[in-house]
């Protein structure tokens, strides 16, 4: 985990192994500095109650994982995941909405 920024983890939340939560993003508008050399910008990631995480999953900076949500093994998680739905894949997306059953 890269807690440079912050991360909030939730109740009732199952990890698997060799996952990434990163919370932070490197920058590279300083164009008079190489790039390991510009500043990083510091974000969030929230992950709610009742998240089961699968093994090798990153989750990136300025993400929120809504609650009763599965993310499936290998997923690079960018984006929001709503309740109540299991994602997957590179970029994760939806793969079912458990809310529609």
């Amino acid at each position: 985990m890269d807690a440079e920024g912050k991360i909030s983890i939730g109740n009732n939340v199952s990890i698997a192994h060799h996952i990434s939560i990163l919370s932070s993003n490197h920058t590279w508008d300083d164009l008079s500095l190489p790039i390991q050399y510009n500043p990083m910008k510091k974000g969030k990631v929230i992950i709610e109650d009742d998240v089961w995480v699968g093994c090798g999953v990153r989750i990136l900076s300025e993400v929120m994982v809504k609650s009763r949500s599965i993310i499936a093994a290998g997923s690079i998680v960018n984006k929001d995941v709503q309740s109540n739905t299991i994602v997957g894949g590179n970029s994760a997306k939806v793969l079912k909405n458990m809310e529609l059953l």
